[in-house]
């Protein structure tokens, strides 16, 4: 009888969420959230198990099913079979030469992801064989068989049996191989929102860590802008691109299941800062241009006249509607930039991409990805409104209660850090989360 393949379609079932899914994936088999999330969402093809029976087979779906992935069964191919030709000589293996053959036949157990190949079977256990020589005795072999589990055996129940026999589907740390590739994927719509979940994740496996970064930020930030005649300005732009792309670094850290720490924020710091700053001076020079192009059609005295009121002004309603004008054309020249701008860092700080080129890539997954876009800019905008109101509130209240202003300040401070600082935390981390989505999967 033909042997089946197992596959993941890199899809969900209907009605199913993708980070419920992946969370029950990773306890499954023990693979990271987030690369269990990149998995089930990746819309690739991916063999899960190869060469079982019918029955076999079927109970790998039905376990993968069952927590609501899209997994399917296919004739398995065949391959040719040579029969080498017997060796001369007859040479006893040595200690480690019999377990690198037994490692090389047996079965990979989750440890490897590829385009071709996820293998979840437990590697058979191996024969031992011991050489060696006796003073004036001839060479002696001894061997030491370990019990060996069938090849194919598969626990007898769905999830559960597959959980206690953890070790059918890995024995040592999970990783499987992605890349960064050149041509961005369009996603759901969903996944707009799914950004922002994914993101507030990572924050919250390490908010000491991400608040000490976000607060450095911040502060660095703050300082530079007090630098007089605009210059301030300009250096602040370019730390937030040098900063967005240390995020990165860190971010992907710690997403392929690595531990992070404050330090690595600086040594994240020192990673490819040239190109980033020249990233940011290409950024800066664009916005320079777009506004030079605005204020030619409005006029350099468009804001004081508008500013006079319709009263002392007569051209007011003609000068009203080239300010319109104005800005409908600022926003189209924009489109590009604010595309490009949440991908580019990252691709220049994690991939091989020149500032050029990160920052035309980002722009097309920005437009072939608009729809999440507006739906992550929407969550976002609602998700910030809500924080603000939440806070705004207990000001006001404080107020009515008549507590004292240093002790009032203390409390907004308070407020502001558990509600706000979250948010903002988790928003740094945003671009990365994006451009991983998007760039960053099976090859």
């Amino acid at each position: 009888m033909g042997t089946v393949d197992v596959l993941f379609s890199g899809k969900i079932k209907p009605g199913t969420d993708v980070d419920q899914v992946a969370e029950k994936l990773s306890q499954l088999t023990g693979v990271g959230n987030q690369q269990a999330a990149d998995l089930v969402s990746s819309g690739n093809m991916t063999v899960v198990k190869r060469g079982l029976s019918q029955e076999q087979g079927e109970k790998y779906v039905q376990a993968f099913t069952a927590i609501g992935i899209e997994a399917s069964l296919r004739p398995s191919a065949q391959k040719a079979v040579s029969t080498p030709k017997p060796p001369p000589v007859a040479k006893p293996p040595s200690p480690t030469e019999s377990r690198q053959d037994d490692a090389e036949q047996s079965v990979p157990s989750l440890s490897t992801l590829t385009k071709s190949q996820l293998e979840m079977e437990k590697p058979p256990t191996e024969e031992t064989t011991a050489t060696g020589t006796q003073s004036g005795e001839s060479s002696y072999t001894t061997t030491t068989e370990v019990p060996r589990k069938e090849k194919n055996e598969v626990p007898q129940g769905p999830i559960e049996s597959i959980r206690k026999e953890r070790g059918g589907f890995q024995e040592t740390a999970p990783s499987y191989e992605l890349e960064w590739n050149d041509d961005a994927r369009t996603v759901p719509a969903s996944h707009g929102y799914l950004w922002i979940k994914r993101a507030w994740n990572l924050f919250m496996e390490e908010p000491g860590v991400w608040a000490a970064a976000f607060f450095f930020m911040i502060v660095c930030s703050g300082i530079v802008k007090f630098i007089p005649y605009g210059v301030g300005t300009f250096v602040s732009a370019l730390l937030s691109t040098l900063f967005a792309g240390a995020v990165a670094q860190m971010a992907h850290k710690q997403a392929n299941g690595e531990g992070i720490s404050w330090s690595d924020f600086f040594q994240a710091l020192q990673h490819k800062p040239a190109q980033l700053l020249i990233l940011g001076v290409l950024i800066i020079l664009y916005v320079a241009v777009i506004m030079f192009i605005l204020l030619a059609i409005v006029g350099p005295n468009a804001f004081t006249s508008l500013a006079q009121g319709p009263a002392a002004n007569p051209d007011f309603a003609k000068l009203s509607g080239t300010f319109f004008f104005a800005m409908v054309v600022g926003f189209i020249l924009a489109i590009p930039i604010l595309c490009a701008s949440p991908f580019a860092a990252a691709l220049v700080s994690l991939t091989d991409d020149s500032p050029l080129v990160a920052l035309r890539k980002g722009m097309f997954a920005g437009l072939k990805n608009w729809l999440a876009f507006l739906v992550y800019s929407i969550a976002l905008m609602i998700i910030s409104m809500v924080v603000g109101l939440i806070v705004g509130l207990f000001a006001g209240l404080l107020h009515i209660l008549g507590i004292p202003a240093l002790l009032n300040a203390i409390i907004f401070v308070i407020l502001a850090l558990v509600f706000a600082l979250p948010v903002y935390g988790t928003m740094i981390l945003l671009p990365y989360v994006m451009t991983r989505d998007i760039f960053y999967s099976e090859p």
